[in-house]
């Protein structure tokens, strides 16, 4: 009876108590100079700062809505009437609607790739250039083989 307790008494190991441990073992290895890594991640970066700006840019469009919907905009001092008050709301909405459409046009226009994509494109591009360099230096060696099978000629 006393075991039945125990177990049921018996407290969950908690995740931080069972790490997961990596060995980064990895075979394949990627040698890319910075600028080629630049140029790979600044669209990925350019989509995630328009995918960023748009979310405030709504927020803030909400709040202009609201604001034009729900208030009646009185006189302030003898010079700014209410009205030119809600004008100025009302351009600063639309203004805040063409940045949200420049925004959505953003995330449209550039190429959202994940990890692996890039992973994948950098081996490419490696493999190809590995393969010009290779096919290089045999056109160099077989050049050399040649003047060199010429001068014995002569």
């Amino acid at each position: 009876m006393e075991a039945s307790k125990i177990k049921f008494m018996e407290i969950p190991k908690l995740k931080s108590q069972s790490p997961k441990f990596y060995d980064n073992t990895e075979s394949d290895i990627i040698i890319v100079t910075e600028c080629v890594l630049d140029n790979k991640l600044r669209d990925l970066e350019h989509y995630y700062q328009a995918r960023g700006g748009i979310v405030a840019d709504i927020a803030l469009a909400i709040t202009l809505l609201i604001a034009i919907l729900t208030t009646s905009f009185k006189d302030f001092l003898p010079y700014i009437m209410g009205s030119t008050i809600r004008g100025v709301f009302i351009t600063g909405l639309i203004v805040v609607i063409i940045k949200i459409g420049y925004c959505v046009y953003k995330l449209f226009k550039f190429n959202r790739q994940s990890r692996h994509q890039i992973i994948n494109s950098l081996k490419k591009d490696q493999l190809n250039k590995n393969k010009q360099s290779h096919s290089n230096t045999k056109n160099k060696q077989s050049k050399k083989r040649v003047s060199i099978s010429s001068k014995l000629r002569n």
